[in-house]
C-alpha cells in the first residue's frame, strides 16, 4: 500500500522550530541590551520566570506569528523564509517595534493578573499561576492545532482535536474546583 502525500499547503509556523529557549538567551543580544529590555521588563513586572518565558516565546497573532522576542530583536529565530507581513514588521524602526512589544507586554501582564483575581481564594499564588499557565498553553495548543489541521477529514486527526477540546473543558473544571475549594477554605488558600 502506498502512502498518499498531502497536497495541502503547510502553515508557515509549522515548519519553524519553536524558540523555546529564546528567552532568556536573547536578553544579552546587543539589539535588546539596556534600555529596550528594561522597558519591556518594566511592563511585565511582578510576573514569574515561567510567565516571562511564556510571553517572550509565544507566537502572537498581533505580530503575524512572530514572537515578542523576535519582534524586539528585529530578526527571526530561524532561517525559515518569512511572509511579507512578518518581514514588514521586522523592518519597522526599532522604537516602533519596542512600543509594540511593550503594549503587548502590558496586555499580557494585565491578563495574568486578571486571571489571578478571577481565581480569588484558589490555592496559593504559585499554584494559581501554574493552573493558569496550563490554561493559556492549552488554548495556544488548540489554536495552533486547529489552524494546522482543523479542516482534516482524517478521523484520527478529528479525534485528536476533540481530545484537546475535552482536555480544555476538564481543565476548566479543575480550575473551578480549585477556586471553589479556596473560597470554602480561605486559610488553606493563603499557604
Amino acid at each position: 500500500m502506498t502512502r498518499k502525500t498531502s497536497t495541502r499547503p503547510t502553515v508557515p509556523y509549522e515548519e519553524r522550530p519553536l524558540p523555546e529557549d529564546l528567552y532568556p538567551r536573547f536578553l544579552s543580544w546587543p539589539s535588546v541590551e539596556g534600555e529596550p529590555i528594561s522597558r519591556v521588563l518594566s511592563c511585565l513586572r511582578d510576573l514569574d520566570e515561567v510567565e516571562l518565558k511564556e510571553f517572550f516565546n509565544m507566537r502572537s497573532k498581533d505580530f503575524c506569528r512572530l514572537t515578542p522576542a523576535e519582534l524586539l530583536c528585529g530578526q527571526p529565530e530561524s532561517d525559515s523564509p518569512l511572509g511579507e507581513p512578518q518581514a514588514t514588521l521586522l523592518k519597522l524602526p526599532r522604537l516602533v517595534r519596542l512600543d509594540m512589544v511593550c503594549g503587548s507586554a502590558a496586555r499580557f501582564r494585565e491578563l495574568v493578573f486578571r486571571q489571578l483575581r478571577d481565581m480569588d481564594g484558589a490555592a496559593n499564588d504559585a499554584d494559581k499561576r501554574k493552573l493558569l499557565g496550563i490554561r493559556r498553553t492549552t488554548a495556544q495548543l488548540i489554536e495552533a492545532a486547529a489552524a494546522a489541521h482543523g479542516r482534516s477529514k482524517n478521523s484520527r486527526v478529528i479525534a485528536a482535536l476533540n481530545a484537546l477540546h475535552s482536555f480544555s473543558e476538564e481543565l476548566e473544571v479543575v480550575i473551578s474546583q480549585a477556586r471553589d475549594e479556596g473560597l470554602a477554605n480561605p486559610r488553606a488558600a493563603g499557604t
